[in-house]
């Protein structure tokens, strides 16, 4: 082979490696830590904005943010803590707090111990979140000036940035009036939709080539969006997230049978070859945190389909207790948009 054939290979192979490089791709963040982290942030503003202590922000931490970073497998370390149930290689500080928590018989004072009463999760989210790195700089995904004091104060560098960001979604709720709440926060749009006349609703709704849409559900709205997203390739096209919080994903005999089914990556495919997040919360009651169906409330991860595409991207952001769904939405949305900030 001739010396200039090498050459001209060669290039072309770097030139197409540096394509390859320029390709967007979702940064490697734990997305739990990121949006808990958010949670504590958003908390802290407001007991600020309303003259509250530090105490008061670290008693509402405690109460509304369930995070601790060894704690994988939540529901099995309620219910039957064993150190010799721990995945290898065990996180820092797993094997402590799993011998503290089977000390106790009551899921629910495990629940205390291993949210509230722990010193790794107070440093986890009541320490300056800067020191986390770039990986958690919010200006990066948001904007210059966005950075976690003006998170807390949602300040004008924050919704700015946001609604540049997100000027062409539409988010978009089903038997939840989150997204209205979420819609206001940076000034988007807004649709509350039922399942008689959703696609019709959504066609009005995306007006320009451009739009996007963020859906937001609880409870049986889950299914109602999904079942529209199977049936209309066209739509999931234009979907970049799907938020469940205590949805029934898989909750139900129904549900199980049809995500079975039809929760697949390619029954799920889009025409670009992008992944879609499928982001969900578990609804948890911190008194009884053993009665809700934790796994049923998850998106779980299909199997690549044979060309190894993978439209699906499960992210659990784990378990947030009733009060923040039924009277803490403000935070909650706004915990959400830096979330997707960071994803999208």
């Amino acid at each position: 082979m001739a010396a200039e054939v090498i050459v001209e290979l060669a290039a072309a192979g770097l030139a197409a490696w540096a394509a390859w490089l320029t390709v967007p791709r979702p940064p490697a963040l734990d997305w739990q830590r990121l949006f808990k982290i958010t949670l504590s942030t958003t908390l802290y503003g407001e007991v600020v904005a309303q003259g509250g202590t530090k105490s008061d922000w670290e008693a509402a931490v405690a109460r509304l943010v369930p995070y601790h970073p060894a704690a994988r497998d939540v529901a099995a370390k309620l219910s039957e803590p064993g150190v010799g149930d721990i995945e290898a290689p065990a996180l820092p500080g797993e094997r402590a707090l799993v011998e503290s928590l089977a000390a106790l018989t009551d899921p629910a004072e495990r629940y205390v111990k291993m949210f509230a009463d722990n010193d790794m999760t107070r440093d986890a989210l009541m320490s300056d979140p800067a020191s986390l790195g770039a990986a958690f700089d919010p200006a990066g995904a948001i904007g210059v000036g966005a950075d976690w004091e003006a998170i807390a104060a949602w300040g004008e560098p924050v919704q700015a940035g946001l609604t540049r960001k997100f000027s062409h979604v539409v988010v978009a709720g089903v038997q939840t009036e989150l997204a209205g709440v979420m819609a206001e926060q940076i000034g988007c749009r807004g649709l509350l939709l039922s399942e008689d006349g959703l696609i019709e609703a959504l066609d009005a709704a995306l007006q320009s080539a451009s739009d996007r849409l963020v859906f937001v559900a609880e409870g049986a709205g889950v299914a109602i969006i999904l079942q529209a997203m199977h049936g209309h390739p066209g739509l999931r096209d234009r979907v970049c997230a799907v938020i469940s919080l205590g949805g029934d994903i898989q909750q139900s005999d129904a549900q199980k049978t049809w995500m079975a089914e039809h929760f697949t990556q390619q029954g799920m495919d889009t025409e670009l070859n992008r992944s879609t997040p499928y982001i969900s919360a578990a609804r948890v009651d911190p008194a009884a945190p053993l009665a809700a169906d934790w796994d049923g409330q998850r998106w779980p991860e299909p199997e690549p389909d044979r060309t190894n595409r993978r439209p699906i991207q499960p992210i659990d952001l784990g378990p947030l207790p009733a009060g923040w769904l039924e009277v803490e939405r403000v935070g909650l949305a706004r915990a959400l948009w830096v979330l997707l900030a960071f994803r999208l």
